[in-house]
């Protein structure tokens, strides 16, 4: 529902951000062609892990459902625009992440919130992120 989507993205929007800097972006994927695509990068990217899992654990990992691209209402994609306070040195002077653990802030409200509305998320992090950013398009 496009309220309960909003709502969640409100609260999301909201969380504490060092600095100020805000370096979220919440990309909405609806498109079914869009989401198997992504499906797809996910399980290249399953497959490249596989050799790093020691053999007799391979077949327990093929086995476990570790994603829900496609079965879910919609897909988010959650960016940190690490440019938007490259001229600001406020709260990342000495820790330059601070923007990566913002946009974590947000993911985490963004949960929480979903949770309270009785909506379960996931978190695919098993994709390779250039693919990704060419797939969607993001600079």
């Amino acid at each position: 529902d496009d309220c309960v989507l909003a709502r969640l993205l409100t609260a999301a929007h909201h969380a504490p951000s060092v600095g100020y800097m805000q370096p979220w972006n919440f990309i909405v994927i609806r498109d079914a062609e869009r989401r198997r695509q992504v499906r797809d990068l996910f399980l290249a990217a399953r497959e490249q892990e596989l050799p790093a899992i020691e053999a007799e654990r391979q077949a327990l990992y093929r086995k476990l459902k570790l994603e829900g691209i496609c079965e879910s209402a919609l897909n988010l994609c959650i960016t940190c625009d690490r440019r938007r306070s490259k001229d600001s040195p406020l709260g990342r002077w000495h820790n330059p992440e601070m923007d990566l653990y913002s946009t974590v802030c947000a993911v985490q409200n963004f949960w929480l919130a979903a949770r309270a509305e009785g909506v379960g998320v996931g978190w695919v992090s098993i994709i390779e992120t250039e693919a990704l950013k060419q797939l969607l398009s993001i600079p």
